[in-house]
């Protein structure tokens, strides 16, 4: 979480057109986006404990 912070960059994730394009609307979107990255973390957690694979398909 801590380097997530400190490498947080809401105009570079604007410029890049990261969905969903709310990093500069003035908004706490750090939060936000800590939200879902500790839920993506104990997502994965939760299949390595039980011994199951993720697929990630980015299209």
């Amino acid at each position: 979480m801590e380097v997530l912070r400190a490498r947080y960059d809401p105009d570079a994730l604007t410029a890049a057109g990261i969905y969903p394009d709310l990093w500069t609307n003035g908004t706490d979107d750090l939060d936000y986006l800590m939200s879902y990255y500790t839920e993506l973390r104990r997502f994965y957690q939760a299949a390595a404990a039980n011994g199951q694979a993720v697929l990630l398909a980015i299209t």
